[in-house]
């Protein structure tokens, strides 16, 4: 069983629900980890209890996540952070296929 965040067409974060492994248990795995990490985690061997406990942090994160940010309240600067856009060009013509010459490692 497959949970997605819908609000966010982009978003990759999700929650597992596997098969059982045995008996009465099975394995999850969900990402965000945390609200520090971006890596997804996962248990094994899970029961009901542990995946209803693990679902509802998750739920949790993911609504911590689009909480609009204090810093954004004032629309000007809101403008300014949707403006902004990262360039970086490389310059070396070969740089998808051979490395840096030697001095230029070292440095």
């Amino acid at each position: 069983m497959n949970f997605k965040e819908i609000d966010d067409d982009s978003s990759e974060f999700y929650f597992k629900i596997y098969s059982q492994t045995s008996g009465d248990t099975c394995s999850i795995n969900y990402l965000p980890y945390n609200d520090v990490s971006p890596k997804s985690s996962g248990y094994a061997g899970c029961n009901l209890d542990t995946v209803e406990k693990q679902f509802n942090v998750w739920i949790t994160l993911i609504k911590k996540y689009n909480e609009r940010s204090i810093v954004f309240e004032d629309n000007i600067t809101q403008k300014y952070y949707d403006d902004l856009e990262v360039y970086f060009k490389v310059m070396d013509e070969d740089a998808d296929y051979a490395p840096f010459k030697f001095k230029k490692q070292n440095l």
